[in-house]
């Protein structure tokens, strides 16, 4: 009977650390990874080849940053930003960045997703008053500044300020316009206005426009603007517009638009997939500093611009360059600043020295029976040339290669 007790007792012994511990051989499974954090992207589709730019540098980044993108082009229409943050919404997504189309809808929208604990980006736009939680734009006085001082160093003629309601405050290009010394008239435009004047090349100027100047708030409206002062003979001595669009950079490559400012959408889609990634997550969005919204203080970073010339083409990479050159045939104008670019504390130049500097001039030599000889310096080709003798006879050129 002792033996018997005995034998149990060791045979307790070496079974106890099995019903502690378990089955030595056996692995516990391993846990699960957590769902990649889900982020919808609402862009404006106001700016194509710019919100092109944008969803592109995302997209290569989201395998890197384990993120699932919900992506939706509101083709600058706000009914169908609504629908489309409605969907993220019962998608369930974390975090939005939102390009609003319209700024006084979007407080609605933003105010629905931070009811539905949703994070809000904005991207470009920030509604007024709205508890959005993290704001990223690339820097539109640093781009106003850029432009009103290299116009400045070229003419002091009649200005023209194309801006677009909602995204354009009028009275800052007006102050800093007259802070360049410029006289200027500023004209707003519906965000339809610009659409068109992209898709259908519609117009954008009025009847008897011969502004020397023309600065835009959009590429499309810069480019629209030169194309129909082109058209009647009377292209600027300077225009240049803000953001980032395959055709104003082949303007620039032509020498038909001064300069183009860039606005750097890639580094803004950098930036605005982190601040969306880190809010999913629930860590410290990073900033650059804090914007004042009405009731709400804003976690900012803002991207730094770059005027873009013929001087200075060769900074663009290949997805806006396209096939244009630097100091290729020139178009109808001038096309850029003298010397070193706005900013730099430099002024003066008038327009003749903006076009020399841009774009070789032609030289029409003329010499008179009487042995006199005048030289006329011109741009572009020569069409046609006429001479009016006092006896009312009247000879014509030919178009010249």
């Amino acid at each position: 009977m002792f033996r018997l007790k005995k034998m149990a007792g060791l045979l307790l012994l070496l079974i106890c650390p099995f019903l502690l511990t378990g089955c030595p051989d056996k692995k516990q499974p391993p846990k699960p990874s957590p769902p990649p954090p889900r982020v919808g992207v609402s862009l404006a589709g106001l700016d194509p080849d710019q919100d092109q730019a944008i969803k592109q540098t995302m997209e290569s980044q989201k395998d890197k940053e384990k993120a699932d993108l919900v992506f939706a082009d509101s083709k600058g229409d706000p009914l169908k930003q609504e629908q489309d943050v409605e969907q993220m919404i019962g998608e369930k997504v974390s975090a939005v960045v939102l390009e609003a189309v319209d700024p006084v809808a979007a407080r609605d929208l933003v105010e629905r997703l931070a009811r539905s604990k949703i994070k809000v980006v904005a991207l470009n736009v920030l509604p007024a008053d709205t508890p959005v939680d993290s704001y990223v734009s690339f820097d539109r006085s640093g781009a106003r500044t850029l432009l009103t001082k290299a116009a400045a160093a070229v003419s002091k003629g009649a200005s023209l300020i194309l801006t677009v309601a909602g995204l354009d405050q009028p009275d800052l290009w007006t102050a800093q316009v007259s802070a360049a010394g410029l006289l200027a008239e500023v004209r707003q435009y519906a965000r339809t206005d610009v659409l068109a004047a992209t898709s259908s090349k519609a117009p954008v100027l009025k009847t008897g426009d011969r502004p020397a100047v023309v600065l835009a708030g959009d590429a499309a409206l810069a480019v629209a603007a030169v194309r129909d002062l082109t058209a009647v003979g009377a292209p600027p001595a300077f225009a240049a517009g803000i953001g980032n669009s395959k055709d104003a950079f082949r303007y620039v490559s032509e020498g038909k638009l001064s300069g183009e400012v860039d606005t750097r959408p890639e580094q803004e889609g950098t930036l605005a997939l982190q601040a969306a990634l880190s809010l999913a997550k629930g860590q410290p969005v990073a900033h650059h500093q804090l914007v004042a919204n009405g009731s709400y203080s804003v976690p900012a970073q803002i991207v730094p611009v770059r005027l873009i010339t013929r001087q200075n083409f060769y900074l663009l990479d290949k997805t806006w360059s396209g096939q244009g050159q630097a100091g290729g045939s020139g178009g109808s104008q001038g096309g850029g600043q003298q010397g070193d670019p706005p900013g730099g504390g430099q002024s003066g130049g008038s327009s003749g020295q903006s076009g020399s500097s841009q774009t070789k001039a032609n030289t029409l030599r003329i010499t008179t029976e009487e042995g006199k000889t005048i030289e006329v310096q011109y741009q572009g080709k020569l069409k046609k040339i006429e001479s009016s003798e006092a006896g009312g006879s009247q000879t014509g050129g030919g178009t010249s290669s």
